[in-house]
């Protein structure tokens, strides 16, 4: 990925070797060498934060490049580097020919001969044009370059799943979870239900006892007056059901003649 600080400079010959570490919080760790021509310069520089160095190589004939040290991910924009970072997912690509598509151009347009860079992310790589390896991806074929989307990987800027895939399995634990906890309190009530003793008629609750009033008084519930329902009105010998003005049949059973005075008033 970082390959854009030695395409940008268009090194002719160039070997590149190392690490790029990818952060949360959008720096980039970098520990990268490049092998140019010994006629060749190192082009880069980051400031105070970063280690540039070059040196001699093979009696002059090649220059080794060094760059250590700690980045913004704005800062390699210009030497062809992008660096996104949109929501969970950090996306970085290094396409120098612009190829989308089948190009007619050719690695060493970009001036690169061999390479074997590491570009390591926070969380699990999702997908790259690489090699993936948990949550790094190594670049070594130098002919990707001339392909679509050039050397591009896309990881998440956390370890472990995705929030997505987390959210989702939390829902479908919730779900089991309730389904299981709804099943056992079924089989609970169950269980206590059966434990319960049949209602059978010897256990089943008497009935309550009638009411009883009060000696001489009326049968609860009955519809006769207080002194009809006890026969106090009755004379002696009487049944109690005797019309007014009506007198008990002497001994020999005859009955005397009715009283109207009781049913009509004084003709006065």
């Amino acid at each position: 990925m970082i390959l854009g600080l030695v395409a940008a400079a268009s090194l002719a010959g160039c070997d590149v070797t190392g690490t790029a570490t990818l952060r949360a919080d959008d720096y980039v760790d970098l520990d990268l060498r490049a092998v140019v021509d010994g006629n060749e310069l190192c082009y880069w520089q980051f400031g105070e934060t970063v280690r540039t160095e070059e040196r001699r190589l093979w009696r002059g004939s090649q220059r080794l490049c060094l760059l250590q040290g700690t980045v913004h991910k704005e800062e390699l924009r210009r030497w062809g580097v992008s660096v996104s970072h949109l929501g969970e997912r950090i996306e970085v690509s290094f396409n120098p020919l612009g190829v989308v598509t089948t190009s007619r151009f050719t690695a060493a347009s970009v001036g690169i001969d061999d390479l074997a860079v590491t570009v390591e992310f926070p969380g699990q790589v999702q997908k790259s044009t690489g090699i993936v390896e948990g949550n790094t991806v190594r670049f070594t074929d130098v002919d990707q370059l001339a392909e679509p989307m050039g050397l591009s990987a896309v990881g998440l800027d956390h370890a472990g799943p995705s929030w997505a895939l987390v959210g989702t399995g939390a829902a479908f634990g919730l779900g089991v979870l309730s389904t299981a906890l709804l099943w056992a309190w079924r089989q609970r009530r169950h269980q206590l239900t059966a434990a319960l003793p049949d209602l059978q008629p010897e256990h089943a609750a008497p009935a309550p006892a009638a009411p009883v009033g009060p000696p001489g008084g009326p049968t609860p519930g009955s519809l006769l007056p207080p002194d009809l329902a006890s026969g106090t009105h009755a004379p002696p010998g009487g049944s109690g059901w005797e019309r007014p003005g009506t007198a008990p049949p002497d001994a020999q059973g005859n009955a005397p003649p009715p009283v109207h005075a009781k049913w009509a008033p004084p003709a006065s």
